[in-house]
């Protein structure tokens, strides 16, 4: 049984004081808050900070919930060893395991994107049943670092450049081919700290993360970027991933005032029957002209997941005004070009505008 004596204040690491800032910052001491754990080193730090707070009367008992993928034959063994240790530090842990014919269901995206959904899918629910406020994860700055790479190496705007937010909210299910679901209220309170931090407080507990294998497979993308690129980055500019970490943060301010700009130009754009009026736009800069179009896509045609070719596509069809014309958006919808504006058409789960 673990050690119920209350921990006293003044025994307060630093990491674990900057948890409770960012932890009042966001008005979360009296709400419940599920973390997700796998019982690696990240989540682990996450849990036993947030654990340490628990016993001191800072906030809540947090819920661990781990999800088995399924995806090794280890796999069960490793949640049954995060069971042990998340109960080992006094929390309540669950352990979802995912129906591998549930991952077969996403095609397109591969195994590693099948079973982020599936994981998300599963923190969602799982924050519904237990009434929880957010669910916390434990992404630290030099995941913020690699996401940022990711992004820009994949050809993203500003949006993807601003990598991840410390506090998010995102439907589930976002992908297309099923039903709207739930929002989830993401917080990442480690996104200023870096992975050095986190394992080193875990080791000062003299705890046992689980270790995971595929972390080490060089056949992902994100595993690629930690292993292989960033250290070369680091070598040759010291900081490298700390600079990356504050690009995000100052991309994400920008990309959030493009976004309120392009809200108000697509609300003026758009008429009481949907349809969005090419002239009440198309004189504004390139970057607010994508993102009303993007806005008004995903208003219209929410599971079509229309990408960059599709957002151009329209905006072609909208400046040459010709009537008549089709835009092809996908899952079957189709936004045609009539008296300067766009009308949507075929549009999933019956969201045409007439």
């Amino acid at each position: 049984m673990p050690d119920e004596t209350p921990l006293p204040l003044s025994h307060m690491t630093g990491l674990e004081q900057r948890l409770l800032d960012r932890l009042r910052q966001r008005h979360l001491e009296g709400e419940r808050v599920i973390c997700g754990f796998s019982g690696g080193g990240d989540s682990l730090a996450l849990a036993a900070a947030l654990v340490r707070l628990a016993m001191r009367g800072l906030c809540e008992p947090p819920i661990l919930l781990h999800v088995d993928h399924g995806l090794r034959a280890a796999s069960g063994d490793e949640a049954q060893r995060a069971a042990v240790i998340g109960a080992a530090l006094g929390a309540d842990v669950r352990v979802v395991r995912v129906d591998p014919e549930l991952l077969a269901r996403h095609s397109g995206g591969g195994v590693e994107e099948a079973a982020r959904r599936e994981r998300y899918r599963a923190l969602t629910v799982a924050a519904g049943q237990d009434g929880a406020a957010v669910v916390a994860l434990a992404h630290h700055r030099d995941d913020q670092a690699e996401s940022v790479l990711l992004h820009l190496l994949r050809g993203a705007g500003t949006a993807g450049a601003a990598g991840m937010s410390e506090l998010s909210r995102r439907p589930v299910p976002w992908w297309a081919g099923e039903p709207a679901g739930a929002e989830l209220t993401i917080w990442r309170p480690f996104l200023q700290e870096p992975r050095s931090v986190l394992r080193d407080f875990v080791a000062a507990l003299a705890l046992a993360p689980v270790d995971d294998p595929s972390n080490d497979e060089r056949g992902y993308a994100r595993n690629r970027v930690r292993l292989d690129i960033l250290p070369v980055m680091e070598r040759a500019f010291p900081g490298a991933a700390a600079a990356l970490a504050r690009h995000a943060d100052l991309a994400a301010a920008d990309d959030a005032a493009l976004d309120e700009a392009a809200r108000l130009a697509c609300e003026r754009a758009t008429g009481p029957d949907g349809s969005l009026t090419g002239r009440q736009f198309l004189d504004q800069p390139l970057a607010i002209r994508r993102r009303v179009a993007r806005m008004w896509l995903q208003a219209t045609a929410p599971q079509a997941e229309a990408g960059m070719d599709r957002i151009e596509a329209l905006l072609a069809a909208l400046e040459r005004n010709r009537g008549g014309a089709i835009v092809e958006i996908g899952g079957g919808a189709r936004a045609v070009i009539e008296r300067g504006a766009a009308r949507m058409v075929g549009a999933p789960e019956g969201r045409e505008n007439r």
